[in-house]
C-alpha cells in the first residue's frame, strides 16, 4: 500500500512556502496556513502584522493597489529600492473621467489641465529633488494617450528621478487613480 502525501506550494510575492507531509499529522497546521493566508486576499490582515512578516519594508504595503501587490516584479523592485533608498512613501490622488458618447460606444477621457493639477497635489508635501526612484501607477478606463500624458505630467514634477510607469486598464467607479511609491533622502512614513 502506498504511503499518501500531501504537498502544499504557495509562491506569492512576499511569500514562498513549499510543504509535503503526512495528512494525518499536518493537515490541520495546512489548514491554518491556508487561511491565514486567505486574511491577506480579504484584506483583513492588520497593518502591524503585516509590518511584522516583512521588516525589510520600510512600507506601508496595505495602501499598494491589488495590482501592485500582486505584481512579482514590482515587489521585488521594492524590496531591493527599500534596502538602498532611506525612505519611501506612498500618494495616491484620482480624477474623474470624462466620458464621451459615440454612435458605437462610451470613451473615457481625462481633462488635460485636471491631469496636471492632480498630479501636482501629489508633491506639494514633499521635496521634489530628495526623490531617487518611483514607481508611478495609472488604473483607469483610458485611452493609450492619456495614461502617456499622466506618466509626462509626473517625469515634469520629477526631472531629476528615475521612474517606472505602470498602468493598468481597469474601471475604476468613473475615475482614474494615479499611484506613487517615492524613494529617496526622506523620512520613512509612519
Amino acid at each position: 500500500m502506498e504511503k499518501e502525501e500531501i504537498k502544499l506550494k504557495i509562491n506569492l510575492p512576499f511569500l514562498k512556502l513549499e510543504l509535503k507531509g503526512d495528512p494525518a499529522k499536518h493537515l490541520g497546521e495546512i489548514r491554518k496556513i491556508i487561511m491565514e493566508l486567505n486574511k491577506f486576499s480579504l484584506n483583513e490582515l492588520e497593518a502591524d502584522a503585516l509590518e511584522e512578516l516583512m521588516p525589510s519594508f520600510g512600507l506601508p504595503v496595505w495602501k499598494l493597489s491589488s495590482e501592485l501587490q500582486k505584481n512579482e516584479q514590482v515587489m521585488n523592485n521594492i524590496t531591493e529600492l527599500s534596502q538602498i533608498e532611506d525612505g519611501v512613501l506612498v500618494k495616491k490622488t484620482s480624477l474623474d473621467n470624462i466620458n464621451e458618447i459615440t454612435d458605437t460606444k462610451t470613451i473615457s477621457k481625462l481633462n488635460v489641465k485636471e491631469i496636471s493639477r492632480s498630479v501636482s497635489t501629489l508633491f506639494d508635501d514633499i521635496n521634489k529633488t530628495q526623490v531617487n526612484f518611483a514607481i508611478v501607477h495609472a488604473i483607469g478606463n483610458l485611452p493609450a494617450d492619456n495614461f502617456s500624458i499622466i506618466f509626462d505630467q509626473v517625469k515634469k514634477h520629477l526631472p531629476n528621478t528615475k521612474i517606472e510607469a505602470i498602468k493598468t486598464k481597469k474601471e475604476v467607479l468613473g475615475k482614474t487613480v494615479i499611484e506613487c511609491v517615492l524613494f529617496g533622502n526622506f523620512p520613512n512614513e509612519e
